[in-house]
């Protein structure tokens, strides 16, 4: 039997320079409204803020494989976006592709609620 985490895991991720875009201002204040509205029964140690070199696609990975073990998962991504191999997220170190975000969040032991604030910007 899957065991799965009581609580919230939530993963905030922006990054205002991606290789091959343009830079974009003000994306990273994005994870820190979205913070600002989370209710305070999140314990602070489940809010992961991936800002600017933090935002790589190793590390937005590696939290939202945590994550998925959780009831309810929220991810926010807000940065540039690519229409490029069906899809993917601009990240510091290059490109999360929306395959595999979608590989990970289909193995999810709760609920997932994702917001995408980025759009094909960099094609």
């Amino acid at each position: 039997k899957e065991t799965v985490v009581k609580g919230t895991y939530v993963v905030l991720a922006s990054t205002e320079t991606s290789p091959g875009c343009k830079k974009l201002k003000g994306m990273i204040n994005d994870v820190s409204r979205v913070k600002a509205m989370l209710p305070s029964s999140i314990p602070a140690s489940n809010i992961i803020e991936l800002k600017n070199s933090q935002c790589t696609t190793a590390n937005i990975k590696n939290h939202l494989e945590i994550g998925k073990d959780y009831e309810l998962l929220i991810y926010l991504f807000s940065d540039h976006g690519s229409a490029k191999e069906n899809g993917a997220m601009c990240t510091y170190d290059g490109r999360f592709k929306s395959a595999d975000f979608y590989d990970i969040v289909s193995r999810s032991k709760g609920r997932v609620f994702a917001i995408f604030a980025c759009c094909h910007a960099e094609d």
